[in-house]
C-alpha cells in the first residue's frame, strides 16, 4: 500500500493528462471519429488514456501510443514527451516494468531536448520509484536525488515535496527509519506551505508508520487523524485505510471502545465502496476487539469473514492474522477440535505465503536483471545509430565525385576506424549482457546459501558486491531449534533415509521462519539457526508455528506407518550481534559473532532439561511489542554456560498440543507461584505446591522436572 500510494501521488500531480475536464470516456471516444486537428486529437487521446489507467490498461496504452506517434509526426515535442510518459504509466498499471522504463527513458530524452526542468525532474522521480519497487535502493536514490537537485535549482516546491516523500519511502523500505522520518517531515512542511491537502494526507499516512515503529503512538494517531479529515473532505478512497490504522493503534493502547468506533466506520465505508482489501483488514481488527471484550461469537464471525475475503483477493497477512485470532477464540471456548482444524489451515496458508514471497523475490531479481539488460541494449543501439550516421554521411559525400576522390583515403580510413570501434563496442555490450546474465544466475543460486536479508544487513544489494570485512551490528533475536534424541532416531535409518528425513523436516520448518520476518542463517544437521531483526514477536510466532508443523509432520509419518515421533526444542534470546564476512582472500564465510548466539543455543539445550518445547529469555520477553498475545510461564533463573549472571527464562506454552495447552493455561498462576517459592529457596512449600500441580497436570513434563530437582535436593540434604 505504501508504494502504490507514493506513485499514485506522483502520477496524479505530474502526468499532465487532464487537459480537459470531461470524464465521459464514451463521449470522448465518439469525438475521435470526427475530423479533429492533430493537436486536439492528441489532447483527446491523452485524456482518454488518463481516464482508463488501471481500468482498461491495454486501451489506455493504445490511446497514448497513438497520441505519441502523432505528436512525433507533427514535431510537437512537448505533447510527445507527455504521451510517451502516459504510455509508461499504462504499462505500470499493467505490471510491465520493462516497457515502463523504456517509454519513460524515451520521454526523459524528449524533455531533455526541450530543456524542460519540470518534465525532466518528474521523469527522474518516476524512474526512481520503479527502482524503489524492485529493491534497487541505490539506483532509486540516484534518480530521486538528481530529480531533487533539478527541482531545487528551479524553485519547484511542488516537485521538491514529492521527491522528498519518495526519498523517505526508500529509507523506510531500507528500515533506516530516522532518515525516513527526516525526509517525510521535510515533505510534510512543504505540502503545508503549499496547502496541498492530498500531499499532506499521503505524507501523514507514511509518517505514521515511522512514528509507530518508534512507538510514538500519539504522534502516529495525530498524523493519521489529519489524514483522515482530509480524506473525508476529498472523498478519497484511502479513508478506510486511515481509519483501520487509527483503530490498530488504539488497540495497541488497549483503548478498545475508541478502536471499535474507528474500525466500524471503516467497515461501513468499505462495504459501501466494495473495497475488499480494507474490508478484510476491518474484519480482522473487529475480530481482535471482540475477542478481547469476550464477544466470542461475534469474533468468530469476523475472523471467518476476513478469511473468506482472503480467498477472493488472494492470500495475505491479514488472512494469517484472522486464522491466528480464530484459533485463540476456539481455545478460549475449549473447542480444541475446531482450533486444531484452523491450525492445520493456518500452516497450509503460511506455506503458500512463503512460496508467493519467494516467487516475488525471484521476480524482482529477474526484473532487476532485465532493467540492467535494457540499459545495455540502449548502449548497443546508440552504437548502431552512430555507425548508421557515419554510413549516411559517407553516402552524401559520394555525390560529389571529385570531393569524394580527394577525400577517399581520409573517409575510408575514418570509416574503417569507426567501424572497428563500434564493432568493439557491440562486442563489449554483448559481453556485459552475458556477464549480467551469468551474475544473475550465480546470484539466484548463492542466495539459497547466503540469505538476501543477510546481504542487505551489510549494506549491499547484491551478493557479488560483498567484500571481506563487511560488517553490521544490530539487535536481533536468535532462534535455535534441535530435534530431541535425533542420534537414536537416525540410527534406525539408512544414510539415504536420514537425508530424506532432514530434507522433509527442513521444508516444514522454513516457511514459518521466513513468513514471520526471519531468515535461516544455518542448517546444522537436525538443527536450525534463524535470525529475526526488529521486535522479537515474529520470532516467537515462528516457533509456535514450527511446533504445529512438527505435529503435522508426525501425523504424516504416522499415516505412512513410519515409527518414531519427533519432538523439537527451541530456544530464543534477544541481544546485540555482529554480522559480517570473515576469512581470507581465498576462503570467506558469513559469520555471526556475539554472546547472543551462544545464549540462544544454551536455552535450546535447557528445553531438554525442563521438557519444554519453547524457552525464551527475559530479554526477549521484555523487548516484545506486545507479549500479552502469548501465554508464557516463568521457569525462574538459570546459569547458562558461559555467562556469569543467571538468566531469567520463560516457557511459551502456545506451541503445545491443544490438550496440554489448556491444562497449563488453567494452572499458570498456581504454577508461577510454585516457581517463585522454588526460586526463593522455600523448598518445602515449593515441593507441596508442585505435588498438588502434578495431580492436576498429569502430563506436564516441566512440573515433573521441578519435582525431580526438589526431591534430589531433599535427598542430598538428608544424606548430609
Amino acid at each position: 500500500m505504501n508504494y502504490i500510494r507514493i506513485l499514485a501521488l506522483t502520477f496524479s500531480v505530474f502526468t499532465g493528462v487532464n487537459l480537459f475536464s470531461q470524464s465521459n470516456t464514451d463521449s470522448l471516444a465518439t469525438l475521435l471519429t470526427t475530423n479533429l486537428d492533430d493537436t486536439t486529437r492528441i489532447d483527446v487521446l491523452g485524456v482518454l488514456s488518463g481516464e482508463l489507467f488501471g481500468v482498461e490498461s491495454d486501451q489506455a496504452i493504445a490511446y497514448a501510443k497513438e497520441a505519441s506517434e502523432l505528436a512525433e509526426n507533427i514535431g510537437d515535442l512537448d505533447r510527445q514527451g507527455k504521451m510517451l510518459k502516459n504510455v509508461g504509466i499504462g504499462y505500470f498499471y499493467a505490471g510491465d516494468f520493462i516497457d515502463v522504463m523504456a517509454y519513460w527513458q524515451a520521454s526523459l530524452e524528449v524533455y531533455q531536448k526541450l530543456e524542460d526542468p519540470e518534465g525532466v525532474a518528474n521523469l527522474l522521480s518516476n524512474i526512481g520509484a520503479v527502482y524503489n519497487s524492485t529493491g534497487d535502493y541505490t539506483k532509486a536514490l540516484e534518480y530521486f536525488l538528481e530529480s531533487l537537485q533539478i527541482a531545487e535549482e528551479n524553485n519547484d516546491e511542488f516537485r521538491v515535496g514529492t521527491v522528498l516523500q519518495n526519498i523517505g519511502s526508500v529509507y523506510s523500505n531500507k528500515e533506516e527509519f530516522e532518515s525516513s522520518q527526516e525526509y517525510y517531515e521535510k515533505a510534510l512542511d512543504i505540502c503545508r506551505s503549499l496547502d496541498y491537502k492530498k500531499g499532506i494526507a499521503t505524507v501523514g499516512m507514511n509518517l505514521s508508520e515511522v512514528y509507530s515503529h518508534f512507538k510514538s503512538y500519539e504522534k502516529a494517531i495525530a498524523a493519521l487523524s489529519e489524514s483522515r479529515s482530509i480524506f473525508e473532505e476529498l472523498n478519497d478512497p484511502s479513508l478506510p485505510e486511515a481509519l483501520n490504522r487509527i483503530s490498530l493503534l488504539k488497540l495497541e493502547q488497549n483503548k478498545l471502545d475508541e478502536a471499535e468506533k474507528e474500525v466500524l466506520n471503516s467497515y461501513a465505508i468499505s462495504t459501501k465502496n466494495n473495497s475488499k482489501v480494507f474490508l478484510q483488514k476491518a474484519d480482522t481488527i473487529l475480530g481482535q476487539i471482540y475477542h478481547r471484550t469476550n464477544r466470542s461469537s461475534a469474533s468468530i464471525t469476523r475472523f471467518k469473514e476476513a478469511i473468506e475475503l482472503g480467498g477472493s483477493i488472494g492470500v495475505n497477512r491479514d488472512q494469517q492474522d484472522a486464522y491466528e485470532g480464530l484459533i485463540e477464540v476456539y481455545k478460549k471456548l475449549g473447542d480444541y477440535q475446531l482450533a486444531s482444524k484452523a491450525q492445520d489451515s493456518l500452516i497450509s496458508l503460511v506455506k503458500e505465503i512463503y512460496n508467493l514471497e519467494q516467487e516475488e523475490s525471484f521476480s524482482n531479481l529477474q526484473l532487476k536483471f532485465d532493467l540492467e539488460k535494457r540499459e545495455s541494449e540502449i548502449i548497443q543501439l546508440s552504437a548502431e545509430n552512430a555507425l548508421q550516421e557515419i554510413q549516411v554521411s559517407k553516402a552524401r559525400t559520394s555525390r560529389n565525385f571529385f570531393i569524394a576522390l580527394a577525400s577517399l583515403f581520409f573517409i575510408g580510413g575514418f570509416g574503417f576506424f569507426t567501424f572497428l570501434r563500434n564493432q568493439k563496442l557491440k562486442k563489449d555490450v554483448k559481453e556485459k549482457i552475458d556477464i549480467a546474465n551469468y551474475e544473475r544466475r550465480i546470484s539466484q543460486a548463492l542466495h539459497k546459501f547466503v540469505p538476501m536479508a543477510f546481504i542487505k544487513t551489510l549494506g549491499r544489494d547484491h551478493i557479488l558486491k560483498v567484500e571481506l570485512g563487511d560488517q553490521s551490528e544490530q539487535e536481533v533475536t536468535v532462534v535455535f531449534t534441535d530435534i530431541r534424541s535425533y542420534t537414536s532416531l537416525s540410527e534406525q535409518m539408512t544414510p539415504n533415509e536420514n537425508f530424506k528425513f532432514i530434507k522433509q523436516y527442513a521444508e516444514k520448518m522454513g516457511p514459518a521462519i521466513v513468513s514471520n520476518g526471519g531468515f535461516i542463517n544455518q542448517y546444522m544437521g537436525d538443527g536450525i539457526m534463524a535470525i529475526f531483526q526488529g521486535a522479537p514477536d515474529g520470532a516467537l510466532k515462528a516457533c509456535i508455528q514450527m511446533q504445529e508443523a512438527v505435529r503435522l509432520f508426525n501425523e504424516e509419518r504416522k499415516d505412512l506407518q513410519i515409527e518414531g515421533e519427533i519432538k523439537v526444542g527451541m530456544g530464543l534470546h534477544t541481544g546485540s550481534l555482529v554480522m559480517g564476512i570473515i576469512g581470507d582472500q581465498t576462503r570467506q564465510d558469513a559469520a555471526l559473532i556475539s554472546d547472543t548466539v551462544n545464549t540462544a543455543q544454551r536455552l535450546e539445550t535447557l528445553t531438554k532439561k525442563y521438557g519444554a518445547g519453547i524457552i525464551l529469555s527475559g530479554d526477549t520477553l521484555e523487548k516484545m511489542t506486545d507479549h500479552s498475545q502469548f501465554n508464557v510461564r516463568e521457569l525462574g533463573k538459570s546459569f547458562v554456560k558461559g555467562k556469569k549472571e543467571a538468566v531469567v527464562i520463560y516457557e511459551c506454552i502456545d506451541g503445545d498440543n491443544i490438550e496440554l495447552w489448556e491444562i497449563k493455561k488453567q494452572n499458570t498462576s498456581v504454577f508461577n507461584s510454585a516457581v517463585a517459592l522454588f526460586t526463593e529457596g522455600n523448598d518445602v512449600q515449593a515441593l507441596r505446591a508442585f505435588k498438588d500441580l502434578a495431580q492436576e497436570c498429569v502430563n506436564d513434563p516441566v512440573i515433573t522436572n521441578f519435582l525431580d530437582q526438589l526431591n534430589q535436593k531433599t535427598l542430598t540434604s538428608n544424606t548430609i
